[in-house]
């Protein structure tokens, strides 16, 4: 039996306590957080034997195997660091941490010790329409990429009245929207492309600069964006455009891409997740559908919606797969520590470019065909 540790009691780490819950071979067996009152909390809510204040004192000392560190980003890199240096599997939440200094030194740590897998817990790799999409594009389906676009759009900071830590940049890093979930869509269209950005122009906006949260008495001003666009060159010469926004009414949720190549394009919807649509110039377009012939069988049967809990599960399901059979292929190819590093250079290319008003240039990273390393 696999122990686990879970590192903060926020929102993401109920999702970790329950996605670990329904995995075979491994148990909870720790939870951490700088508050006891929320550790207890947790631990009692969760059906976890410790609480732990501060994080790590006793886990690091314990043979706890796996840390899951669901904390606020500007602690993720001193506990991923405490815990890859005490010789334990680390599963972070993204961002990885809050700048690309952070992620550069977490991921030379991790490639020292290569018997320790180090994940960045880019789930959205982890819906089954993501691994036929791959397929479509390495089959030559598209044809040359020509262009990309595409959205992440949701809600929940519409309103002067909602806030949230991300928009404080001693919490954050350097972006809100764009690092929150603008990482989640950069990652997941040069996973399923297999080309990489390597020049981007981006203009990042705060909708709602004045906000005063329920219990606040005075405004607090924001800097940090809450949408923005970006347009971006990929390895292969194809051009690009993302929109991102947490100020778009109605839209909760809303990550959509399409990659448009000379033979045919190809569409997805987090919303409508078991679905790709293929488009053809000559001839009929298609839907795909999930089932047997395009997603493995280790979901839901086909007709059964496959929803974002169940990419949760099956991404951090791969990642347990890793370690504990090192030598097998697990079902997601699950973002490591490059892949968390990359996501932290290219937010940080995205605010340096609107800050500077000028195009960014980037290296193109390793891996640019889409194969994944155990950091």
């Amino acid at each position: 039996m696999i122990r686990a540790a879970i590192l903060g009691t926020g929102w993401i780490a109920r999702e970790h306590a329950l996605a670990l819950a329904s995995l075979p071979g491994v148990t909870v067996a720790a939870v951490g957080s700088s508050d006891r009152g929320r550790a207890e909390r947790f631990a009692r809510e969760h059906g976890i034997p410790l609480a732990v204040a501060p994080h790590l004192d006793s886990i690091l000392r314990s043979d706890i195997e796996v840390v899951h560190v669901c904390t606020r980003t500007a602690l993720h890199a001193e506990l991923c660091v405490t815990a890859l240096e005490a010789g334990k599997h680390v599963i972070a939440e993204k961002p990885l941490a809050a700048s690309s200094a952070e992620t550069a030194r977490l991921l030379a740590l991790a490639e020292r010790a290569p018997r320790l897998v180090a994940v960045c817990n880019y789930n959205y790799r982890a819906y089954p329409m993501m691994g036929q999409a791959r397929r479509l594009v390495e089959q030559g389906e598209l044809g040359e990429l020509l262009f990309v676009h595409g959205s992440y759009t949701q809600d929940w900071l519409l309103d002067p009245r909602d806030y949230n830590w991300r928009l404080d940049p001693r919490e954050s890093g350097v972006s809100g929207a764009f690092g929150d979930i603008g990482s989640h869509w950069f990652d997941l269209v040069e996973h399923v492309s297999g080309q990489r950005i390597v020049q981007l122009s981006a203009y990042l906006h705060t909708a709602v600069t004045k906000r005063t949260p329920d219990g606040f008495s005075h405004p607090t001003t924001i800097e940090l964006d809450d949408c923005g666009v970006a347009s971006f060159r990929l390895t292969g010469g194809a051009v690009g455009t993302v929109a991102i926004s947490q100020v778009s009414a109605g839209r909760k949720n809303r990550l959509w891409f399409e990659l448009d190549g000379s033979n045919g394009s190809l569409a997805w919807s987090q919303e409508d997740p078991d679905h790709l649509w293929l488009g053809r110039r000559h001839g009929p377009s298609q839907t795909w559908s999930r089932g047997p012939e395009t997603a493995a069988d280790d979901i839901l049967p086909a007709g059964h919606p496959f929803g974002w809990r169940d990419a949760f599960r099956r991404n951090l399901a791969s990642a347990y797969v890793r370690i504990q059979h090192p030598e097998s292929d697990p079902p997601v190819p699950v973002a490591g520590f490059a892949d968390g590093h990359r996501g932290l250079v290219l937010v940080e290319a995205v605010v340096r470019s609107s800050a500077e008003g000028r195009t960014v240039s980037l290296p193109a990273a390793a891996r640019a065909d889409g194969a994944v390393s155990r950091t």
